[in-house]
Parts: C-alpha cells; sequence; structure tokens
C-alpha cells in the first residue's frame, strides 16, 4: 500500500543540526536525525515500518490530516513524507538491509513505538530525554 502522512520536524536545542520527528497521525512513529537529510531519511523508514506493524495487526491505517491545521512551535516545520509498504516489505527481505531502532512503549497509551536508534551512544541518550519529554514515551528494556 502507498501512503502520505505529515512529519513533524523539531529542531533538537541541545544537538545542533539534530531534529526530532513525529507524525501526528500515526502515533507510533517517532525518528531523528542527524541533520535535516538523515531526519527525513529516518523519518521514512519509522513511518514504513509502523505501518507494516499496524497492517500486520489489522490496525486500521488513520486517514492524512491537512498539516495546515497544526500549531507548529517557533523552529519546527511539516514535510509530508510517502510509504510504500509493499516495496518496503521487499527491501527488508534483502540480506543486506538493516534498520537500526528501537521499540519504546507508552505508559498512556500502552503502545508500542518504532524509535531511530543513533549508533553514538551520547548522543542517543540525549534524544532519548528529548524523546521522553516530547512523547512521554519509556523504553521498555
Amino acid at each position: 500500500m502507498k501512503y502520505v502522512y505529515p512529519a513533524i520536524f523539531i529542531p533538537v536545542e541541545d544537538l545542533s543540526g539534530y531534529y526530532f520527528i513525529k507524525f501526528p497521525d500515526i502515533e507510533n512513529a517517532v525518528a531523528q536525525g542527524k541533520n535535516l537529510d538523515d531526519a527525513k531519511n529516518m523519518a521514512w523508514e519509522i513511518l514504513n515500518l509502523a505501518l507494516i506493524e499496524m497492517e500486520d495487526d489489522g490496525e486500521q491505517i488513520p486517514l492524512s490530516t491537512d498539516f495546515k491545521f497544526f500549531k507548529l512551535d517557533a523552529n519546527a516545520f511539516v514535510e509530508e513524507i510517502e510509504a510504500d509498504t509493499d516495496s518496503f516489505r521487499k527491501m527488508l527481505e534483502l540480506e543486506n538491509y538493516f534498520v537500526h531502532y528501537d521499540i519504546w512503549y507508552s505508559p498512556v497509551t500502552n503502545k508500542k513505538f518504532f524509535v531511530y536508534k543513533d549508533d553514538d551512544e551520547e548522543i542517543c541518550e540525549k534524544l532519548c530525554k528529548v524523546l521522553k519529554k516530547i512523547s512521554g514515551l519509556s523504553n521498555n528494556e
């Protein structure tokens, strides 16, 4: 299936160049990137993963909200991200394709979230603090 959803890109104050990304319509998809290009790629990856999980679980896929109605912080912006779960499934079947993510759980909604994981442990810790603050998530490890 093909989908298009708005993603909110929020610059991370303590980490120059980093962005936190959330999808208002797909609440179990959050990501971050080292720079804008990386953030867009991670948003695409996480959106596909979350939608595949929803398809596999038989969950209803929500409609995309018109991003004109979003209230954003001063430095945040919205960009639409396209997902194609059929193509992404085929990519995942390739032996050399690897996705870096953790699964987090929301104590409020009791839903799992797919969160892109940065390889740098110190940066990951800082991003996790931002993620918890913005999304109210807890790591279930």
